[in-house]
């Protein structure tokens, strides 16, 4: 079979057209990858509810906040319930008072260790292999490519007809 001289490069051109596209790279996505770690953190209190946080408070006050006081030890949460005045309890409170006063006063300070695992998800994105023959810039995490000319030349083409 004997292909004209315009077919031919019809062809040819249809095949090297085709080869000038940048070509699509699909890559699998990438997996989330778990990152575990444990946050361990510690509650600190004394071993009973204060009734009257006020009273105690006016108590201790009068004893250890002076210009005497050199303050040691850490400053630790005493927790309360707050009433209306009607009576009805309202919340539970709390005050802050020095771990050291609170051992003078006969109060046991007690600990509480808690260790809660914590993931987070880590995706780290995969760029696909640049794209050859094309002028291309890379973007995140894909190409963008300037697309060839979609003319090709002939050298052997039919004369034109008017």
């Amino acid at each position: 079979m004997f292909l004209k001289p315009w077919a031919l490069c019809l062809i040819l051109g249809q095949s090297v057209s085709a080869l000038a596209i940048p070509r699509v790279v699909t890559t699998e996505a990438p997996s989330p990858t778990m990152v575990c770690s444990d946050v361990t953190s510690t509650r600190w209190g004394i071993d009973t509810t204060v009734p009257d946080f006020q009273k105690m408070y006016s108590s201790i006050n009068d004893k250890y906040y002076t210009q005497d006081h050199t303050w040691t030890g850490s400053a630790i949460p005493v927790y309360t319930t707050v009433y209306y005045r009607s009576g009805t309890p309202r919340l539970t409170a709390y005050g802050y008072i020095q771990s050291d006063v609170l051992e003078a006063e006969g109060y046991r300070i007690i600990s509480s260790v808690t260790t809660v695992p914590t993931c987070t998800t880590a995706t780290t994105a995969q760029v696909p292999p640049s794209p050859t023959g094309s002028m291309c810039s890379l973007h995140i995490d894909h190409w963008h490519c300037e697309p060839y000319p979609s003319t090709t030349v002939c050298l052997n083409q039919p004369p034109r007809r008017p």
